[in-house]
């Protein structure tokens, strides 16, 4: 999926929202006390509602009172408080989250898969939320066998690991929609030399070639053996967004102009595409075929209904953007309208700022979910949506860096779905608070109370020392005195140097005591494999940089006297 990068800085928000909401705090605890004595359900000991405890982590996970303790039948739970701090103020007629039934979260599991263990404490969370189920995103982690063995990850899951993944979703009532790229973004199948021929170019291994007879049946087989791990799913989504490359080679080419007088052979193409594996997966498996949007939207209407493909497939519109209403305009929806009788909604909780991210950018995301209800109230308050799903990409493709994981986006899905799940407009503060309750967050900036919530705690942590590394790089004593040219040649001035050497030192000390504990706490929930990655990623380069301006500092710092004009330079790139 195409990712949009935004501005908005969360750490300065949060900390802002969180001194704006003492007096609203302050009230809360006045109405509280208020409804206490009207109800008579809680005595005085009674605390806010909390989301789990953390040392068990337990499956059972239940937003709990009285500091968290199983909650009796009677008492008063932090939703129905939160319900009874509501005024008439704010609330919406007909508002369009009502239409949103269906609540999906995407699972992601490009290069970074979670434990099995792992989720099984992630998915009653996930129902605690609201979430309804999972879009799951195999990519290699499949456990493709037989002639499509060399596709799958030397790693990936066992056919065992996926029926405990399905029961878990069914202890927690989610439903399970595998999604199987089966156009573009086919990098996992389309990079092995044995597959090359099937590229629609040649040099490039992300779109499936649509004229070659192989290209459907490797997709068949694909999906046969995806459904044969998912017998009870009702959907299967077939991907096919951003298929960046089409009528490119000589098959295509050859095959477009036999369509005699169509103003757009491309579009003929991947429809004829689309249409024959949304068949195939109907007629064969019997289940109904989700697909993204963004192919559909420059095509005419008139050519797409000749295809008959409304009643073949749910397309999911996506936008990640925080103006989603100013991207998808009223006509779109029209035409969406008079051509697909379900249309679903596709937003993101994390994996759409940049590709690189390491903390997630949660006033963007939570931005894009206000812009969303924006767009369905004002731009399509004809249109019936089956829901939304809440995309979290960990990779912006096949190839790309480790974006941020599901282990430290959880704030931002709980920010997400508060909204979502919310009876009223709230502002965007006053979600953070909510989300940060009913996660026991002790503040805005972390250490809260769910399961590997340490991780979060140790990435912001890793943040702060990449930016306190930045910005003694962007002061004057370091870009004057600590230029490479200084410390390539060993020639500064000591007195500042030491002050530089302090800073660093305390920086370099702190990354190498982080370091041990981020590990573990990845290890929770990832493999050993794919940690290494992402330590090498996130971590390593900002820690090889740091320790080798260390050692130049050092060295600098021994010198007593220096040489005389012209320097004679060493010119190597090494500090």
């Amino acid at each position: 999926m195409k990712r949009q990068s935004s501005a908005i800085d969360i750490t300065n928000m949060r900390t802002s929202f969180i001194i704006r909401g003492v007096l609203g705090g302050i009230f809360s605890i006045i109405l509280i006390l208020t409804v206490k004595s009207w109800l008579g359900f809680l005595d005085e000991s009674s605390k806010s509602a909390s989301v789990m405890d953390t040392q068990n982590m337990d499956a059972e996970m239940s937003i709990s009172a009285a500091g968290g303790q199983p909650r009796s039948p009677g008492e008063i739970t932090f939703d129905k408080i939160v319900q009874l701090q509501q005024s008439d103020e704010g609330l919406l007629q007909n508002d369009p989250r009502h239409k949103l039934s269906r609540k999906i979260v995407h699972l992601d599991l490009k290069g970074m898969p979670p434990k099995i263990s792992y989720l099984s404490k992630l998915f009653p969370l996930l129902k605690l939320m609201g979430v309804t189920g999972i879009l799951v995103e195999y990519e290699d982690m499949f456990p493709y066998h037989g002639s499509l063995a060399s596709i799958a990850n030397k790693k990936a899951y066992t056919p065992k690991e996926i029926a405990q993944l399905n029961g878990f979703a069914l202890e927690n009532n989610l439903e399970v929609i595998p999604l199987l790229q089966t156009f573009g973004h086919m990098e996992f199948v389309l990079k092995l030399e044995s597959n090359i021929e099937l590229r629609e170019v040649t040099r490039y291994p992300q779109v499936l070639c649509p004229s070659d007879n192989r290209s459907i049946e490797l997709v068949k087989i694909m999906i046969d053996q995806v459904m044969s791990l998912h017998p009870e799913v009702s959907q299967l989504h077939i991907g096919s967004d951003e298929v960046y490359y089409l009528g490119l080679c000589p098959r295509c080419i050859s095959r477009m102009s036999q369509f005699i007088g169509d103003g757009n052979p491309k579009a003929d193409l991947f429809l004829h595409h689309v249409k024959s594996v949304a068949e195939y997966v109907i007629n064969k498996h019997k289940k109904r075929v989700m697909m993204w949007d963004d192919e559909f939207r420059q095509l005419d209407e008139v050519l797409i209904n000749s295809f008959q493909l409304g009643p073949l497939v749910d397309i999911v519109v996506w936008n990640y953007k925080s103006d989603v209403e100013t991207q998808l305009d009223s006509s779109l929806w029209g035409k969406y309208k008079r051509l697909f009788p379900s249309i679903w909604i596709g937003s993101a909780f994390k994996g759409a700022d940049r590709p690189d991210s390491m903390v997630v950018n949660e006033g963007h995301y939570l931005a894009n979910h206000y812009s969303w209800i924006r767009t369905l109230r004002y731009q399509a308050p004809t249109v019936d949506f089956q829901g939304i799903i809440l995309t979290g990409w960990q990779r912006f493709d096949h190839f790309s860096v480790l974006c941020e994981i599901i282990g430290v986006a959880i704030p931002s899905l709980m920010s997400c779905m508060t909204y979502l799940t919310s009876t009223r407009e709230l502002p965007m503060e006053r979600v953070f608070e909510l989300s940060n309750e009913k996660l026991r967050c002790q503040s805005t900036l972390g250490h809260c109370a769910y399961p590997a919530s340490n991780l979060y705690d140790e990435v912001s942590r890793l943040q702060k020392y990449k930016l306190d590394f930045e910005r003694l790089k962007s002061q004057s004593a370091f870009r004057g005195w600590a230029h490479s040219i200084n410390l390539r040649n060993q020639l500064s001035n000591t007195a500042i140097m030491e002050n530089i050497y302090s800073d660093i030192s305390r920086i370099m000390s702190e990354l190498s005591s982080l370091s041990v504990s981020l590990e573990v706490s990845l290890k929770t929930i990832y493999p050993d494999w794919s940690v290494r990655e992402w330590m090498l990623t996130h971590f390593q380069p900002t820690h090889t940089e740091i320790q080798e301006l260390y050692n130049s500092l050092t060295r600098i710092l021994e010198r007593i006297t220096f040489p005389v004009r012209p320097f004679v330079f060493n010119e190597t790139s090494d500090w």
